[in-house]
Formats: structure tokens, sequence, C-alpha cells
């Protein structure tokens, strides 16, 4: 069996979803720790599971908003633009 999956997690939440995916044989490969602006604590973590054993997990950040609310940083506008309605 091969695949892998995704979640997102509200930070506090991810040690103990890691914690059970360990225990049931899952690995997780990469995370992205989501950071609402550059000053705050990260919120949420997206994080890639398979069955794999990885030597280290991947991990990068992101900061969502940049120079105050509703201003999206490039890594953000990137990632989200196939989701948006073009006008």
């Amino acid at each position: 069996m091969e695949g892998q999956f995704s979640v997102i997690l509200p930070a506090q939440n991810h040690l103990l979803f890691s914690q059970l995916a360990l225990d049931r044989g899952l690995f997780e490969g990469s995370r992205l720790l989501i950071h609402p602006t550059p000053h705050k604590p990260v919120s949420r973590i997206l994080s890639v599971w398979d069955l794999k054993g990885y030597r280290e997990t991947k991990e990068e950040k992101m900061v969502l908003e940049v120079k105050g609310r509703h201003h999206y940083s490039a890594e953000y506008l990137s990632l989200t633009r196939d989701f948006y309605l073009k006008a």
C-alpha cells in the first residue's frame, strides 16, 4: 500500500497527532509551520504523512500576513492563487 496524506492542525494539537500517527506506523515526511504574522507564534501546522521511514522531517515556515491585515506574503499568495475566483 502506497500513498500519503496531509493534515492541517492547530499547532497545539500537532504533538498529540504525531504521537498517535507514529504509534500506528506512520511517518512525517514534511511539515509547514504557519505563522499568522512575522511576530506571532505558529498557529497551524500542515504535515505530510506516509508509511516510509524518514531520517528527519523536512521543515519549512510560512508567514501569512506581512504588513498588516490583508497584506499577504508572496509565499501565501503563490500557494493559494489557484483557489481564488478570477473576475
